[in-house]
């Protein structure tokens, strides 16, 4: 997937948003807010979100977890695992300027293989 297109740029940096609110946040006291995906690499949540966001209406296609995996150079089923943990929190992470409520709960969940 090129930068040639509006499109793509606006795809890009709506999923440099998102893996910017996934980011381990800091709380007043100090520690970190655990989230189920805090402990996972980092190209694991960038699989995850890039997924994530190419299942939405406005991306320019979908990513296949596959694709994702020889990009990331994490296994598929690790970038499903991620996605599973970042799918309940997925409204909070998605801008609403890039989507819906009704196209985030949209989003398929993926099945991880065993």
């Amino acid at each position: 997937m090129g930068l040639s297109t509006a499109e793509n740029w606006s795809f890009l940096t709506a999923c440099v948003d998102v893996a910017e609110a996934a980011k381990p946040q800091q709380r007043v006291d100090g520690s970190r807010a655990a989230r189920p995906w805090d402990s996972k690499q980092g190209p694991t949540i960038a699989g995850a979100v890039l997924f994530m966001m190419s299942q939405l209406p406005r991306s320019p296609r979908a990513l296949t977890l596959e694709e994702l995996a020889s990009v990331t150079g994490q296994a598929d089923t690790t970038i499903a695992g991620a996605y599973v943990d970042l799918h309940p929190f997925a409204r909070e992470l998605i801008p609403a300027s890039w989507a819906s409520d009704e196209a985030v709960k949209g989003l398929s969940t993926p099945v991880v293989k065993k």
